[in-house]
């Protein structure tokens, strides 16, 4: 997994906003719940990822 520049990749930023998710479903979200991989701007998929795990909470 490419890494950004603090070294978090973009599973550990899944993680940051879903703390109890494993790799495996974070894998899902980042694939099926964000435009990743076509989007790769890590504050577009931060974005992203903060809106989903609203709707889980």
């Amino acid at each position: 997994m490419p890494e950004y520049p603090d070294g978090m990749t973009y599973l550990d930023l899944v993680k940051k906003h879903i703390t109890d998710a494993d790799d495996s479903y974070a894998d899902h979200i980042l694939w099926d719940k964000t435009e990743f991989p076509f989007v790769k701007d890590p504050k577009i998929l931060e974005k992203q990822i903060v809106e989903f795990a609203k709707g889980i909470k």
